[in-house]
C-alpha cells in the first residue's frame, strides 16, 4: 500500500485555555474526519494515529484514551475511536509526529509515499 491515513492529534483531552469554545467547531470536524478514516477502511488503507504523549512516559496509547475519555476531549474521541486490533499508533514526546518518533520507519515498512 502506498498511502496511509495519518490522525494526527485527534486524541487530546481539550484542557487548554479557550477549549471550551472550540468544541463546536471541533466536533464537526470530528465528523468529516470519522468519515474519512472509515472511507480509508473501506480501501484497505492503514490508518496510524500519531499523538501526544502528554508526559506520562509510563502510558501506551490505550492509556492515554483512556485518560482522555474522562475529560473535554471525550466526545471527540468516542466519534475516532481508534480499532486497536487493526489501527497503528505513534506516541510522539514533542510536537513532531517524525523527530524522535518511529513514523518515519512505520510509514517505509508500509511503503507509504502518500498520507491522507
Amino acid at each position: 500500500m502506498s498511502v496511509a491515513h495519518l490522525m494526527i492529534d485527534v486524541v487530546n483531552p481539550l484542557d487548554f485555555d479557550g477549549a471550551e469554545r472550540l468544541l463546536p467547531q471541533a466536533l464537526e470536524a470530528v465528523g468529516h474526519i470519522a468519515a474519512l478514516k472509515q472511507r480509508a477502511r473501506a480501501a484497505g488503507i492503514p490508518t496510524i494515529y500519531v499523538n501526544d504523549n502528554y508526559g506520562h512516559w509510563d502510558l501506551g496509547f490505550r492509556e492515554i484514551c483512556d485518560g482522555v475519555r474522562r475529560t473535554r476531549g471525550g466526545p471527540l474521541l468516542k466519534r475516532l475511536e481508534p480499532d486497536f486490533a487493526r489501527d497503528l499508533f505513534v506516541l510522539k514526546p514533542m510536537l513532531s509526529g517524525f523527530y524522535g518518533t518511529a513514523l518515519d520507519i512505520l510509514l517505509g515498512h508500509l511503503h507509504a509515499r502518500t498520507a491522507s
